[in-house]
């Protein structure tokens, strides 16, 4: 291709390759800058992908999700293939999800000056371990819940800030992948898988 095939470029094309790539947050600037003042016409490229821009600024971060079928109603559009797969969780990495998901609601609830949910990794083993009470082999269920939570961090769920001890940054994301009533849904399947300690 010559240099003179490509359109000039545009401030939004750095935020649209961000967005591309995962979530991008308040603090990745200038992608969340630029994501919010170039909104209207990111939208507008990324509908024709059939994708839909989610900016929630309250939580302050911005992402990409697929077009739901009901929402494709132009002739032509069902044709698209998948850009955004949601990827699939196993039970321990959606356990440790739910269990970080409340962290972030316990989070929001109470007053402080802080904007990220820092929680050690230690407490969130804690809570993981509850569940497997019965298991017997501590090992494992180590060894289970370190798997589950590099996978979250894979994902972008977490973020570890620090090395020894571990402390890890819960994402705000979380909230999109499970709102509060989907989070009781999950829960109560996990409450069912896991032999019933659930106890909000």
């Amino acid at each position: 291709m010559d240099d003179e095939d490509l359109p000039p470029y545009r401030d939004s094309n750095l935020a649209a390759v961000k967005l591309l790539k995962g979530a991008v947050y308040s603090s990745d600037q200038p992608a969340w800058g630029l994501t919010k003042t170039h909104r209207g016409e990111l939208q507008a490229f990324f509908s024709r992908l059939g994708l839909r821009l989610v900016v929630d600024e309250n939580d302050g971060f911005a992402y990409l999700r697929q077009l739901e079928d009901e929402e494709m109603d132009l002739e032509g559009y069902e044709q698209l293939p998948r850009l955004v797969n949601r990827k699939p969780l196993t039970y321990e990495q959606t356990l440790l999800a739910i269990i970080m998901r409340d962290e972030l609601r316990r989070f929001d609830g109470v007053m402080t000056d802080s904007v990220r949910c820092i929680v050690p990794a230690e407490q969130l083993y804690e809570a993981y371990r509850d569940f497997f009470s019965a298991a017997g082999d501590e090992k494992k269920v180590r060894d289970k819940f370190n798997s589950a939570l590099n996978k979250l961090e894979q994902f972008g769920f977490v973020k570890k800030i620090t090395p020894e001890p571990a402390e890890y940054e819960i994402r705000p994301i979380l909230k999109a992948r499970f709102t509060l009533e989907r989070l009781a849904e999950v829960r109560e399947k996990l409450a069912a898988h896991f032999g019933g300690k659930n106890d909000g």
